[in-house]
């Protein structure tokens, strides 16, 4: 009964360590998945819903698709500083 009672705190232990996780940790390795990855990993418990349903992670997916379709339709993406200098007066 004892050993039973060494794994229940175990699993409890690893689960608290995801948790323990700083959120930017987690929303930083989120952002290299793509959105089928973030959908099933959000599917594997009530932790990882949390984190992969968190806006962060899908501005951070949002983002890295716009550019890269922006740039594969060849439009320059401009800082708003490179904008004002590029508008030629006169």
């Amino acid at each position: 009964m004892q050993d039973r009672a060494l794994v229940v705190s175990e699993r409890q232990t690893r689960a608290s360590m995801m948790e323990q996780l700083v959120p930017e940790i987690t929303t930083h390795a989120l952002s290299y998945l793509d959105y089928l990855s973030l959908c099933r990993l959000s599917m594997t418990n009530s932790l990882m819903w949390k984190s992969a349903n968190d806006d962060n992670a899908w501005k951070a997916l949002y983002h890295k698709v716009v550019e890269k379709e922006i740039l594969n339709l060849g439009f320059l993406i401009l800082e708003p500083e490179e904008t004002k200098s590029s508008v030629k007066l006169g």
